[in-house]
């Protein structure tokens, strides 16, 4: 049995690969956002505004992890899997073991004067 593409086959899957692609695009970080790093029970907060290493210590010991070219990943972790260091943005990166939550702070642009669907 032999499968055979339509011409609306091709343009349906364009389709998703299009729409997920737009989805990663708004979800990357941008100038202005912020880190949230919560380690160990203590909270910290790191720009996105120039590219550096950081080190938080952690329950088991010290995590590195980089902002590099608006993407966050770990280089280390004392934990025993590894399982951060394959983790990236968009969306947070999640040690268990050594109690490291890395997550994204978006750009807050409201004034206090906007209103929502519901409000009035």
């Amino acid at each position: 049995m032999k499968l055979a593409f339509k011409p609306l086959d091709f343009f349906i899957v364009f389709a998703i690969i299009f729409t997920v692609a737009c989805l990663l695009k708004k979800e990357s970080l941008k100038a202005g956002d912020k880190i949230l790093v919560t380690a160990n029970g203590r909270d910290y907060e790191f720009s996105t505004l120039q590219d550096a290493t950081y080190r938080v210590q952690g329950a088991l010991g010290e995590t590195v992890f980089s902002i590099r070219d608006k993407n966050v990943f770990i280089i280390s972790s004392p934990c025993p899997n590894k399982i951060c260091m394959t983790q990236h943005f968009p969306g947070a990166i999640v040690c268990l073991p050594n109690k490291v939550f890395i997550r994204q702070k978006k750009h807050e642009s409201f004034t206090g004067e906007e209103f929502d669907a519901i409000s009035r």
